[in-house]
């Protein structure tokens, strides 16, 4: 599970999510904001207010931004919807670069600090001269 935060960008400025909510997948997580998205736009047009300005920024655990999401996109009507899942595949397949891209540097990170700690073990064990 991932942790993914949901923070709300607009005109009149951004409210950070400090909380945020775990997830199985990216895609999962696009759908709940995509939810609450199409709830606050409900909301915000029934007391006559524009939601179009609005726009969710996904960021994980690395507070890295992973995907953006215009509630405008979501609440526009596509004359070609099939654009929509290529525009998403391709949020994706960029998440998971990076997140692959990552994994690599901790991994990496780990290597070197495994190196210098048994480095560190080899000189203690040795007798001062």
């Amino acid at each position: 599970m991932t942790h993914y935060f949901f923070h709300l960008d607009g005109p009149d400025g951004r409210s950070d999510d400090l909380l945020g909510c775990e997830f199985e997948s990216v895609e999962a997580a696009y759908l709940e904001a995509s939810r609450a998205a199409l709830e606050i736009s409900n909301e915000m047009l029934a007391r006559r207010e524009d939601p179009y300005g609005l726009r969710f920024e996904i960021c994980d655990e690395t507070l890295g931004p992973v995907l953006d999401i215009p509630f405008r996109e979501l609440l526009k009507s596509p004359s070609r919807p099939w654009l929509q899942f290529k525009d998403l595949r391709d949020q994706l397949a960029k998440s998971v670069a990076r997140s692959q891209q990552v994994r690599e540097e901790l991994a990496d990170g780990f290597e070197e600090a495994r190196a210098a700690l048994i480095s560190i073990r080899q000189t203690i064990g040795q007798p001062m001269g």
